[in-house]
């Protein structure tokens, strides 16, 4: 039934994380789907001031990326998604009496600090529980319980600010609590540390070409994606006149086409190269937006907006299982965490130079500008890619640090820690074989 609905099916290890992941998905896309909208037409806030809080918001996040990874890889990863949840669910719920625009902002800035906390968290315990030649699958099931969750945010918040915009703040406050919960029930693995050596050191990474490769890559695909997540829904309400509620029923098509076509998209185009479906996906992403300026009726906005998630499905899982492939033994946290800061980076640059294109040259200026960055994203994509496939097979060490073998790793086993473990968790008890693409 599963296969079925969804095109795929899960391993039943990775079933408990992904439950966690669906609780956050719901407090998470509600909130981030209405805050802008909420500023602007409740408490009057300037665009380029709202634009420029989500920047800061976005820039505590690459903070929140870097510290919940390393944290993860020392402590566990349970604790860290457990203390990202439980902060979430605090900062929301200060949005429930009437807080000033200011106090607001700071809930904001704090919500993008714990968000990648808990996310970075999250990944990586996908990463450790399965082999490298699953982790695009792992990484798809994810974003179809991420999406699913995600689904119900807009369309119950929808609903909510409808009748009372407080009502909305309760909702996303409830349900970063049991995400929070959930957390609680997470496999007994996950609540050790990952390394047990002395504290690995990151600026080694700096060193690491093909990681940086990487890095640029993803922050050029993050500026791209999130032109969806925050500058269209600012486009839409202010220059073609949708209504917040209706903005809220199309923000959903997104999860509801990835939780019903992620799965069989990834099966789908696995034929190409995985520097093809990225460079692809971010082009996709990032070009469709100028026919917003030939024709803004409701049926050529869903158009665009299924384009974009048509880029975005053969971009997401791709790109997350290229930076955990390239992780060495004990710095998956770590590695994720970087590429994690990325991703934020890109949308703390969005939000900022968008707006202000938007404000001097018109929303043709916007999108042109968004474009741009997309051809570079997708460039970037292809040389990453190159570069990650020629230091695959290579020793994934070169860190300076011990390779932090499982014992029960085959002698020999250059790759270290993460193939024993990820051998004895396997559903089906073959052992993890990596790949090179």
């Amino acid at each position: 039934m599963f296969r079925r609905i969804f095109g795929g099916e899960v391993d039943p290890i990775l079933k408990p994380v992904l439950v966690s992941v669906g609780f956050g998905a719901l407090g998470q896309f509600a909130f981030f789907a209405f805050f802008a909208v909420w500023a602007l037409t409740q408490q009057d806030a300037p665009a380029t001031h709202v634009g420029l809080a989500y920047s800061c918001s976005a820039l505590a996040a690459v903070g929140g990326s870097l510290l919940g990874g390393r944290v993860s890889d020392r402590v566990g990863r349970q604790p860290v998604i457990f203390a990202g949840a439980t902060l979430q669910a605090l900062a929301a719920l200060l949005l429930v009496p009437d807080l000033p625009l200011e106090l607001a902002y700071g809930v904001l800035v704090t919500m993008g600090f714990s968000q990648p906390i808990r996310g970075t968290a999250q990944r990586a315990l996908l990463a450790d529980l399965v082999g490298d030649d699953r982790r695009e699958e792992a990484f798809g099931a994810f974003r179809v319980v991420l999406n699913a969750g995600a689904t119900l945010g807009p369309v119950v918040g929808a609903a909510l600010v409808s009748w009372r915009w407080d009502s909305l703040f309760a909702a996303i406050t409830i349900a970063f609590a049991l995400s929070s919960l959930a957390a609680l029930r997470l496999p007994e693995s996950a609540r050790g540390p990952v390394t047990t050596g002395p504290s690995p050191s990151v600026l080694p990474l700096l060193g690491d070409r093909a990681f940086l490769a990487v890095f640029a890559a993803t922050l050029g695909g993050w500026c791209t994606y999130s032109a969806f997540e925050l500058l269209t829904p600012i486009s839409l309400t202010q220059s073609h006149g949708l209504e917040p509620a209706t903005w809220g029923l199309l923000y959903a098509l997104n999860p509801i086409v990835i939780v019903l076509l992620q799965l069989r998209v990834t099966r789908w185009a696995s034929f190409a190269s995985r520097g093809a479906r990225l460079a692809a996906g971010v082009l996709l992403m990032g070009t469709p937006y100028f026919l917003l300026e030939l024709n803004d009726a409701l049926a050529v906005i869903v158009a665009v907006l299924l384009v974009v998630v048509l880029g975005e499905m053969l971009w997401a899982p791709a790109s997350e299982a290229l930076v955990a492939g390239l992780a060495p033994p004990g710095l998956r946290g770590v590695y994720l965490g970087t590429a994690n800061a990325a991703s934020w980076g890109g949308m703390a640059v969005a939000p900022a130079i968008g707006l202000q294109a938007r404000a001097g040259f018109g929303e043709r200026g916007m999108w042109l500008l968004v474009a741009a960055i997309a051809f570079g994203g997708a460039i970037l994509y292809l040389v990453a890619a190159r570069r990650a496939q020629q230091e695959s097979g290579r020793d994934r060490s070169p860190l300076g640090h011990e390779d932090e073998a499982d014992p029960r790793d085959a002698p020999g086993d250059r790759r270290g820690g993460g193939r024993g473990r990820a051998a004895t968790r396997r559903p089906d008890r073959q052992p993890a074989r990596a790949t090179g693409r």
